[in-house]
Parts: C-alpha cells; sequence; structure tokens
C-alpha cells in the first residue's frame, strides 16, 4: 500500500474534498463508500474511472495519480503535523494570555477564548484523522482499524470545531460593525453575558446542525478481514433528505453563509472607516484613549477576519467546483486534481486556526505586555536572583571590612582606610597583632 492509499484511509477526508475543504460529505461519495469496497486489497485505487464506482484507470486527463499521491501524502505526513504542533503552541499560549485578570475582563477577550478553544480541538480532532498516514509506515493495520472505527465520530468533531470557529469570526466581525457604527452605544449592546451567550449559542447551534452527520456511517469487515467505512441502514432509509442535508443544507448554512457574511461585514466596516472620520469624532475627547484603543482592536479584527477570507475561499471555490464542473469530484474523472486540491484546502484551513496568535502578538499591544510579562517572568527572576546575589557580596565585603577595623582597634590602635595616616611603626605592629591573631 502506498501513501496515497492512506489518503483513502487517513483522508477519507480526502473523500478529501467533501470533508477536508468543506467539512461534509456528499451523498454520492458516501454511496460509494458504502456500496463498494473501497479498501479492497485487490484494487490499487480506490476510485473509479466513471466517477461513482471503485477501481478502474488511476489516472485523470488534468493531473497523474503518482503526482496527486505526491502531494497528499506530503501534506499529510510532513507538512499538517508541523501546522499542528505550530498551532496548539500559539492557541494554547493565546488561552494563557487572555484568561489573565487584566484580559478576560474585555468582551472581545471572551469571544477570542472562544475562537482559541474551537481552534485548539480542531487541530487535535483533524490530527488523529490525520495519524493515519504516519502510522500506515510502520503499521498498515493498525491505520486501516484506526481510520475506519474512528471516522464517523472523529469526522463529526473534526467539522464541527472547525464550523465553530467560522461561526465565531462572524460574531468577531458583528461585533466591530457595531462597535464602529455606533461607537457611543457600544457598552450597552456589546456585554459580557451577551457574548458570553452568543459564544456558547455558536457552539451549540454547530453540534445540534451538523448531529445528523455520525449516525450515518460505521464500520464493518471485508471478506478478507479488512476494515472498511460503512453506510448505516440509517443512511440507505434516508438517502433522499440525507442528500439535500449533506450537499446543500450543512454548506450553505456552516461554510458558504458565513465566509459570504464576514465579507459583506468586514466590507462595510471599511467602508464606513474610510468614508469619514466618523468613528472619532463621534467620541468626547475624554473618552479620547478609549477610541485609540478602540481602534487599534478593530484593526486587529480586521487582520483576523481577513486571514479567514484568504484561507477559507479556496475551499468554497473548491466546493462550488465539485457541484458544477462534471467529473470534479473524489470519484469522478478529475479525481486526482480533486484529491490534491483538498488536501491543499485544508492546509489553508489549518493556516488558519494558527495566525491568530501571531496576529494578536503584532497588532495588539496589551496582548504583547500580558504575553511579556506572563512567560518573561523568568528572566527578571533570573535577574534580581544575580542582582541578590551581587548585593549580599557586597554587604559581606564591607562586614569583614569592619570586623577588620574592631580586631585592630583591639590591639591598641585605630586604623582608618587610609593606611598613609598610620607611621610606619604603629602600622608593623598592627601587621603583627593580626598575623598573631590569624595564626593562633
Amino acid at each position: 500500500m502506498n501513501a496515497s492509499e492512506t489518503s483513502g484511509f487517513s483522508s477519507l477526508e480526502g473523500l478529501t474534498g467533501f470533508t477536508n475543504s468543506s467539512g461534509f460529505v456528499s451523498s454520492n461519495v458516501t454511496q460509494s463508500y458504502g456500496n463498494a469496497s473501497m479498501f479492497n486489497t485487490s484494487t490499487s485505487s480506490p476510485v473509479s474511472s466513471g466517477g461513482g464506482g471503485v477501481g478502474g484507470s488511476t489516472r485523470s486527463i488534468t493531473m497523474t495519480k503518482e503526482t496527486s499521491d505526491d502531494i497528499t501524502s506530503t501534506l499529510q505526513c510532513y507538512v499538517f503535523p508541523i501546522i499542528t504542533l505550530i498551532g496548539l503552541t500559539g492557541n494554547i499560549l493565546s488561552l494563557l494570555v487572555l484568561l489573565q485578570k487584566k484580559m478576560r475582563a474585555s468582551t472581545t477577550s471572551l469571544v477570542l477564548i472562544g475562537l482559541a478553544m474551537s481552534d485548539i480541538l480542531f487541530l487535535i480532532t483533524n490530527a488523529v484523522r490525520k495519524s493515519t498516514c504516519i502510522i500506515e509506515r510502520f503499521d498498515p493495520s493498525a491505520a486501516a482499524m484506526l481510520n475506519a472505527t474512528t471516522f464517523y465520530y472523529m469526522f463529526y468533531l473534526k467539522t464541527a470545531f472547525s464550523r465553530v470557529s467560522t461561526l465565531i469570526v462572524v460574531l468577531i466581525s458583528i461585533e466591530r460593525l457595531i462597535a464602529v457604527a455606533f461607537p457611543l452605544k457600544i457598552k450597552s449592546i456589546v456585554t459580557r453575558t451577551k457574548m458570553f451567550i452568543a459564544v456558547i449559542f455558536c457552539y451549540v447551534v454547530t453540534f445540534a446542525g451538523l448531529a445528523g452527520l455520525p449516525p450515518q456511517y460505521t464500520y464493518a469487515f471485508s471478506s478478507s478481514g479488512r476494515p472498511r467505512i460503512a453506510m448505516t441502514p440509517f443512511a440507505y432509509e434516508n438517502a433522499v433528505p440525507l442528500k439535500a442535508y449533506n450537499e446543500y443544507f450543512l454548506p450553505i448554512v456552516y461554510r458558504h453563509a458565513p465566509v459570504c457574511l464576514v465579507l459583506i461585514i468586514n466590507s462595510l466596516i471599511i467602508f464606513l472607516l474610510g468614508r469619514s472620520n466618523r468613528f472619532q469624532k463621534s467620541v468626547s475627547k475624554q473618552d479620547s484613549k478609549r477610541s485609540d484603543e478602540q481602534k487599534k482592536i478593530t484593526r486587529m479584527l480586521l487582520s483576523v477576519a481577513l486571514v479567514f477570507l484568504i484561507c477559507l475561499l479556496p475551499g468554497d471555490v473548491l466546493l462550488v467546483a465539485s457541484l458544477v464542473v462534471d467529473g470534479f469530484t473524489f470519484f469522478g474523472f478529475h479525481r486526482n486534481l480533486f484529491a490534491a486540491l483538498s488536501d491543499i484546502s485544508l492546509c489553508f484551513e489549518m493556516v488558519n486556526s494558527c495566525a491568530n496568535f501571531i496576529i494578536y502578538m503584532l497588532l495588539n499591544r496589551n496582548f504583547y505586555n500580558t504575553f511579556v510579562r506572563l512567560f518573561c517572568c523568568c528572566v527578571t527572576y533570573i535577574r534580581s536572583r544575580n542582582s541578590t546575589t551581587t548585593s549580599s557580596k557586597t554587604r559581606d565585603t564591607t562586614e569583614t571590612s569592619a570586623s577588620m577595623k574592631v580586631k585592630c582597634q583591639q590591639g591598641g590602635n585605630v586604623v582608618t582606610n587610609d593606611e598613609s595616616s598610620i607611621s610606619v611603626p604603629e602600622m608593623a605592629e598592627v601587621k603583627g597583632n593580626i598575623n598573631d591573631a590569624y595564626i593562633e
């Protein structure tokens, strides 16, 4: 088994297209998984020449299977783990900073905490899904078993956390639009309680809306004992409504609509800021400092939205193309190109989950200062210890000098720091006394 067949195992996301780039599986794809033994060891490819079955030609007119395999295996086995580690580190650091007392008082920080948590959980669940690419190199049977037995719920969790992040970015954009359009009313309109409820709502509505995914999938064993992903009786009995659910409802509600909203809302924010100085003039002089802080926050959150759009738009374009271009699906004539572009789209989505920490550090002085105080305290501690040690040494030297003076006085002479003020006979006598005392 080559590395890209693991993309049949590890990527069933690779099913990539509909699960990597859009987060959803189309019913014609799942039908192929349910009806055909995708993991049949007698075939070298999990796709068919006509776009609906399994087996057949492994080449398409747009990209060879070998090229597609190289791209997907490189991404899944090398690039994805690196991005995951970077993203987890950045988001955990973001959480630790945002949870500091000074930071969490802000309503914006409350939303960013929710975003960091969803990004962390998305990266973790996605890493579990993609880990089969690495495991397959050591134990193909274990990789096949892990892929088949975890797909139906790990796919649901991965997709849900990814879509939660999408909805929270929409929430951030709405909050900034209110801050720009109604700066004097922002405190009364946007409160901590309301934002907390809104973040919880994003989680609840996403997990509830995607709850129809897990019941569609299970796993079974082929006649050769090889594990494979299969469709449940529930999926077969409700094939028609599930087709509309998988192919239209989920992508539109949880992918296309949020991306369009973020694009429209942030375009409106930029227009309002660029048309006039309304945001600045509507704030009193007493609130000028707060106005500057709000402008900086607005720039930071606009950057978050911009990165979000750059990273998610390729996946949306790929999704739309899969609906309008004949054969541009995971089982279609252009399947090799589709599988490669799907993993590339997922890579962009993972980068989006990693970028926020960098944006906060570069564009939010308060976040940066809190981070420095929190994580660079060890440097301050070391410096303070060094300073304490130096002071202690100086104090010991002073005390030694004082004790020497006492010993000299006990010898019947008064010694000052200036030896030239003592006569030669007196100096000799003092030194003799000191030496005698040392020898004794």
